[in-house]
């Protein structure tokens, strides 16, 4: 089930796939989870992306750990926000599957 899509009211504009494209190219080009996820926020705090566009890019992360800050990261920057707990599929370590839907939570909370 896919929810209706509720815009975040910091994007101003959301990506296309070139933009997307273009993360992805930069983000692959790093050597770290830290360089990743620094070239990413220099990009999606201009421009937001997906839901769908998050988990693509986070499949560029070999551990949880880097998925887990990267989304954090990320979530401020999300056109989609009622998707993003649907990230939590990505997760496999339990620890950072309860911090996930902890950070969730507390943002949900914020609201």
């Amino acid at each position: 089930v896919i929810n209706p899509v509720i815009e975040n009211t910091r994007c101003k504009k959301v990506s296309g796939y070139s933009d997307f494209l273009n993360l992805r190219k930069l983000m692959a080009a790093e050597l770290s989870d830290s360089a990743m996820i620094h070239a990413a926020l220099k990009k999606i705090t201009s421009i937001c992306f997906t839901t769908e566009q998050v988990k693509d890019l986070g499949v560029l992360f070999i551990t949880d750990e880097g998925k887990y800050k990267f989304y954090v990261a990320a979530y401020p920057f999300v056109s989609d926000l009622t998707n993003f707990s649907s990230l939590e599929t990505q997760l496999n370590n339990e620890y950072y599957i309860t911090r996930f839907k902890a950070m969730i939570l507390q943002k949900k909370n914020k609201q």
